[in-house]
C-alpha cells in the first residue's frame, strides 16, 4: 500500500478505507517527506496554498485543545493532519473510538442563533445523538460553539472526511462547520464495590434484535447482545405462583432491551405496546436499592432463561416522544432524557381516566403500572458472548447484594378479574333454599353492605399489597359482613400493622388479634382519628387511621370527623417529595395531581372532594379532602371558615383558607375580650408587626388548662395563637386586664364566625448545641 512518512524514522502512515484512490495525492514510494516543504501534504490535501489563518489549538475553546492535546498525549507518533483555510477541517487517523460507548465532537463555526434542534436535525442522521451543549461566553453570550455527544459511538467517521461538515438552516441554506474529535474522559468501566479491581462495563445491554447499524456495531464489538424473547407483567398470586396480567413478547418493531446500568446502579427494561392503532415505547428503571432476590426459573432448556423480579413497590415507568419534537426554541441544552416522560398510566382510555376520580382500581388498564409490579422475562442464551454477558451481570448482582434464587417449581396464573369488588360493591344474595310460596316474593334476601370503617381499612391492606384482590373471594367478604364491625376493622388493622403479604386470607380469622384502634379507649378531647392517603404518580395507598391533634374545622364538624380524609403528593413509596421541572417531562405527573383536585377520591360509595390545605400540609404537598353529605357540602364549609372575598390573589387565598387547618389546641375554660390597638410605626416600618398582648392572669388560666410543665410558677411569655381570622403570637403584658386580649391591625387578615382562642405553641427551653 502507498505510504506516506513525515520522517525516515517514523512509522509509516495508511490512509483510511474512506480516502478514495481517485482523491489521493499522486506520491512516488520512494520520494521522502524530508524533500517535501512542511506545508505540501496539506496542500495537496486541500488544494491551496498555504495560510496564515491555519487552525492551531491556541485558537480552539480549552476543552478542544485539551482534547487535542490528550489525543497527541496518546499517539505522539501520529500527529492530526489539517487542512489550511478558515474552514479548516481536522483530519484524523483511525483510533479506538468504535468502541466507546459514547463519543464527543466539538463543533465551532456556528451562529449566534443556533438551536439544538437544527444540531439535532444535522447530526442525528449520522448517529444517536444523546446529548446537545451550546457555549456560552462570560458575558452570557454564545461563543459559536458547542458539542454534540453521540451513545453509542456512529459507525461512519463523518468527521475524518475532507469536506467540511455542513449544517442546514432551512431553506435549502447550509453553513460549514469544524468539527474535532474529543478524547473520553473516562473508560467506561465501573469498579465492583465489592472488589474494586474487579470492573464492569457501565452499560450491559440484553436485547433480541438489533437496533441499527452504529448499536450493532457498538453492542457487538462488547459482546454484549442477548435476546429478549417477552416480558410478562403481573402479580404474585402465591410464593409459588405468579398471575400474569399482560404480556409484551418481542418483535423486529417491537425489541425488548434489558440494560444494566452500574454508573447508575439501576436496571432499566425497554418495551413497545401498540395503544390505539400506534406503537408507543416505554421503559421502566429499577434501582438496585429496590432489588433483593432475583428468582431464577428453570425451564428445562439450558439455552433459555426465566427470570422473575417482585417489587414492593413500583417503579418509575417513562414514554418516549419523538426526539425532534422535545426541543425548546431557545435551550442551550438538549438531553436524549428530555424525550422520555413520566408515565402514570398506560391505557387505551386516557380520557376517561382523567375524568375519573382517583381510586385503586383503574378503569380499563394495558398495564397497571402502580399494582403490577411483578415481572417474568425471557432470555435466549444460545451464543458464548450471551452466556458470558449473563454471568458477568449475575457477578454485579451479587456484589450489590442482590441475589439470584433457582427455583425449580413456579407457576404462571392466566389473568382473571378479580370477583371481590362485585361482592364488596354490590349486595350479595343470601342462599336458600326455594320453597314456591308467596313469602318468597316479600323476603329481602339482600345481605347490607360492610361498615365504611371496616370497608376503608380493607381497602388499606389492598392498596399496600398486604392483601391481594385476587387472593380475596365470596367466603371472605361474607366472613366480614357477619362479624361485629368492630373486630372485623381490629383484624384488618393487624394486618396493617404486620407490613408482610398475606396469601391465604381465610386463616386471619383463626389468629387471635390484639385491639386496634376501633377497640381502644377514648382519645382526649382535643384529638381525632384521622383517616389519610397517599397519592403517588402510579397508584394511591390508603392509611390506617392515626390519632392527631384536631384543628378548628374538625373539632366544629366533630360529628362527621370520619368524613374528612389528609390526603398527601408524593413520588412512588418511599422516594419523598415531587419536584417540579424545567422541563415538561413531568406533566403526567403534574395532570394525576391535578386529576386528584378536580375529581376527588372514591373509596367505596364515598367520594371525597377537596377541602383546603393547611401550611402544613402546603409544605408536604397535601390538601384535606371531604367527603360530602346531601346537608353539608364542601363549599358550605369554606363559607363557615369566614370571608375571603377580598383577597385578589390565589397564593393568599389558599394560606388564609389554610389558618382554619392549623393544628391547635382550643382554650374553652374562659371566655375572652378583645381590645383592638394600632400597631407601632416609624418611618414606615411596623415594629409591632403579629405582635399582640394578653395578661399574666389570662396566661396563668391557658397554662394550667393546657397542662404546661414549668420549672417556676410563671406562665410562658409567648404563646403563638389563632382566634378567628387573627394570627400571631401573644406577649404577656402587665398593661393587660384579667381576661383581656389585644390585638393589632397587622394581626387581622380576613373576617371569620369563629372567635374562640387557639393555642398552637408557646415559648419554652430548647438545647443548645456546641458546633
Amino acid at each position: 500500500m502507498l505510504s506516506i512518512t513525515d520522517t525516515p524514522s517514523e512509522p509509516t502512515y495508511s490512509p483510511p478505507q474512506w480516502w478514495s484512490r481517485k482523491s489521493r495525492p499522486v506520491i512516488h514510494q520512494d520520494q521522502q517527506s524530508t524533500n517535501l516543504p512542511s506545508h505540501s501534504l496539506v496542500d495537496l490535501l486541500s488544494k491551496t496554498t498555504p495560510s496564515k489563518h491555519r487552525c492551531r489549538p491556541s485558537s480552539l475553546p480549552h476543552s478542544a485543545r485539551n482534547g487535542i492535546g490528550q489525543m497527541r498525549k496518546r499517539s505522539p507518533q501520529k500527529p492530526p493532519l489539517r487542512t489550511n483555510g478558515p474552514q479548516a477541517q481536522v483530519v484524523r487517523r483511525d483510533d479506538d473510538w468504535t468502541s466507546r460507548p459514547e463519543l464527543r465532537l466539538r463543533i465551532l463555526g456556528l451562529p449566534s442563533d443556533i438551536t439544538t434542534h437544527t444540531l439535532w436535525t444535522s447530526f442525528s442522521r449520522h448517529g444517536a445523538v444523546s446529548q446537545i451543549d451550546i457555549f456560552e461566553d462570560s458575558r452570557g453570550l454564545r461563543d459559536g460553539s458547542a458539542k454534540i455527544t453521540f451513545s453509542p459511538s456512529p459507525s461512519d467517521p463523518f468527521w475524518q472526511r475532507i469536506q467540511p461538515f455542513r449544517i442546514g438552516l432551512g431553506a435549502a441554506m447550509s453553513i460549514p462547520v469544524q468539527l474535532f474529535l474529543e478524547a473520553p474522559r473516562r473508560t467506561y468501566y465501573h469498579p465492583s464495590p465489592v472488589n474494586p479491581s474487579t470492573k464492569y462495563p457501565e452499560l450491559m445491554v440484553f436485547s433480541k434484535f438489533q437496533e441499527r447499524k452504529y448499536f450493532h456495531s457498538y453492542a457487538d464489538r462488547l459482546g454484549q447482545i442477548l435476546q429478549a424473547d417477552s416480558i410478562d407483567f403481573g402479580i404474585m398470586y402465591d410464593q409459588n405462583t405468579m398471575m400474569s396480567m399482560h404480556t409484551v413478547v418481542a418483535s423486529p418493531m417491537g425489541r425488548i432491551k434489558f440494560k444494566q446500568n452500574m454508573l447508575h446502579r439501576e436496571t432499566v427494561v425497554e418495551f413497545r405496546v401498540d395503544i390505539n392503532n400506534r406503537s408507543e415505547l416505554f421503559r421502566f428503571s429499577i434501582p438496585f436499592a429496590h432489588l433483593d432476590t432475583i428468582l431464577r426459573i428453570d425451564s428445562g432448556q439450558s439455552n433459555k432463561i426465566e427470570l422473575v423480579v417482585s417489587l414492593p413497590t413500583p417503579p418509575r415507568f417513562f414514554r418516549k416522544l419523538e426526539e425532534r419534537d422535545t426541543h425548546e426554541p431557545k435551550a442551550r441544552y438538549w438531553a436524549e432524557r428530555d424525550a422520555w416522560f413520566r408515565q402514570t398510566d398506560i391505557t387505551d382510555f386516557p380520557l376517561q381516566v382523567r375524568n375519573a376520580p382517583i381510586t385503586i382500581k383503574k378503569p380499563g388498564p394495558i398495564i397497571d403500572i402502580g399494582r403490577w409490579t411483578t415481572y417474568r422475562l425471557k432470555f435466549d442464551i444460545s451464543s458464548s458472548k450471551a452466556q458470558c454477558l449473563f454471568r458477568q451481570i449475575g457477578q454485579a448482582l451479587r456484589d450489590y447484594n442482590i441475589s439470584i434464587q433457582e427455583i425449580s417449581k413456579f407457576e404462571i396464573a392466566s389473568h382473571r378479574e378479580p370477583a371481590v369488588w362485585k361482592y364488596i360493591d354490590q349486595s350479595i344474595m343470601a342462599p336458600h333454599e326455594p320453597t314456591n310460596t308467596l313469602a318468597d316474593l316479600f323476603k329481602d334476601e339482600s345481605i347490607p353492605p360492610l361498615a365504611f370503617p371496616v370497608r376503608y381499612q380493607l381497602e388499606v391492606c389492598i392498596s399496600n399489597g398486604y392483601l391481594s384482590e385476587h387472593n380475596l373471594g365470596q367466603e371472605f367478604v361474607r366472613r366480614l359482613r357477619e362479624m361485629d364491625p368492630t373486630k372485623a376493622q381490629d383484624i384488618l388493622e393487624y394486618v396493617a400493622n404486620q407490613e408482610k403479604r398475606i396469601f391465604a386470607p381465610m386463616e386471619l380469622f383463626d389468629i387471635k388479634i390484639i385491639k386496634g384502634s376501633a377497640s381502644r379507649p377514648p382519645i382526649p378531647q382535643y384529638c381525632a382519628f384521622i383517616r389519610s392517603a397517599t397519592v403517588t404518580p402510579s397508584t394511591v395507598y390508603f392509611n390506617t387511621p392515626t390519632v392527631e391533634i384536631s384543628n378548628r374545622v374538625i373539632r366544629y364538624y366533630a360529628e362527621h370527623a370520619d368524613r374528612f380524609l389528609r390526603v398527601r403528593f408524593t413520588e412512588e413509596k418511599d422516594e419523598g417529595k415531587i419536584y417540579s421541572t424545567d422541563k415538561d417531562t413531568m406533566n403526567e405527573v403534574f395532570t394525576r395531581v391535578k386529576r386528584a383536585l378536580r375529581n376527588g377520591i372514591k373509596v367505596g360509595e364515598r367520594h371525597y372532594e377537596f377541602l383546603a390545605f393547611g401550611n402544613s400540609q402546603f409544605r408536604e404537598n397535601g390538601a384535606y379532602f371531604y367527603a360530602a353529605l346531601p346537608h353539608l357540602q364542601a363549599q358550605q364549609i369554606r363559607d363557615w371558615m369566614g370571608s375571603f372575598d377580598e383577597i385578589p390573589y390565589v397564593a393568599q387565598y389558599a394560606a388564609r383558607l389554610g389558618q382554619c387547618f392549623s393544628t391547635t389546641r382550643a382554650i374553652i375554660g374562659t371566655r375572652t375580650t378583645i381590645k383592638e390597638i394600632e400597631d407601632e410605626e416609624c418611618n414606615g416600618y411596623i415594629f409591632t408587626d403579629g405582635v399582640g398582648m394578653l395578661s399574666p392572669f389570662l396566661a396563668q388560666l391557658i397554662t394550667h388548662e393546657l397542662g404546661i410543665v414549668r420549672t417556676s410558677s410563671e406562665p410562658p411569655s409567648i404563646f403563638q395563637f389563632r382566634m378567628g381570622g387573627c394570627k400571631g403570637i401573644l406577649a404577656v403584658s402587665p398593661h393587660s386586664k384579667l381576661q383581656e386580649i389585644t390585638i393589632r391591625r397587622s394581626q387581622y387578615k380576613f373576617a371569620a364566625r369563629h372567635e374562640g382562642l387557639e393555642i398552637i405553641r408557646w415559648s419554652q427551653f430548647a438545647a443548645s448545641n456546641l458546633n
